[in-house]
């Protein structure tokens, strides 16, 4: 499994505050929770349906300096049930599908359905939603990264759960172009969005500078130097 973009942006400009119990939905590789270790001191409970994700994030983390507060379960987040039944003041989820509704897809003529491998099959937007605000402490936050196009729908199906937009980052691939992708922020209690943006590439393909600094601290070599 690569590492992304949308999981380097995620977690490099989500704000961890002070959270002290960190839920990470669909770890994959595990590579938001290893950030996340980095930016806090929380204790972070990773979890994925899927076993080869499972035992690949479980081997990273116990591989890691952070691996005395991260724990992987294997486990769907309808099944999860956390010790003590505690909640969580910050969740995340860098969802590995597309939402295959028809709501979402008749926003925008540029929906494309995608492949079968990451559709919604297990998990739609609404049951994720759903779980969020039952795992959710009463003053968490959630974020979430996903396709531009499906953005209206699910603050609609947030607003259904009562989870309400505090932050939204519009990622574009390139200046005055649509965005690709969006990051959402989540609370219970309402609040005015704070709306934000950034650019990934330049014209000519190279990294901008403000794409470089945000996530300056997860790159092993100098964004910035010639010859990339």
């Amino acid at each position: 499994m690569k590492v992304g973009t949308d999981a380097m942006i995620l977690g490099a400009w989500l704000p961890v505050g002070n959270a002290s119990q960190i839920l990470d939905i669909g770890t994959g590789t595990g590579v938001l929770s290893l950030m996340l270790a980095q930016r806090s001191k929380a204790l972070i409970d990773a979890i994925d349906i899927d076993e080869n994700a499972f035992s690949l994030a479980k081997k990273n983390f116990e591989s890691s300096s952070w691996h005395k507060r991260i724990y992987a379960y294997h486990s769907s987040v309808q099944d999860f049930i956390p010790g003590d039944n505690k909640k969580y003041d910050l969740i995340i989820s860098n969802p590995p599908y597309f939402e295959h509704n028809k709501k979402a897809s008749e926003e925008s003529e540029r929906y494309k359905e995608r492949s079968n491998a990451r559709s919604v099959e297990k998990l739609t937007y609404s049951d994720l939603l759903t779980h969020i605000s039952r795992l959710m402490s009463e003053n968490g936050r959630f974020y979430v990264i996903i396709p531009a196009v499906a953005v209206a729908f699910f603050i609609s199906e947030g607003e259904k759960k009562k989870l309400f937009l505090s932050d939204r980052l519009h990622i574009h691939s390139i200046e005055n172009r649509e965005p690709v992708r969006v990051i959402l922020g989540f609370v219970k209690n309402k609040t005015g969005p704070k709306e934000s943006k950034l650019v990934i590439y330049k014209d000519d393909m190279a990294h901008t500078d403000a794409y470089i600094e945000l996530t300056k601290d997860y790159h092993a070599r100098d964004m910035r130097r010639k010859g990339r």
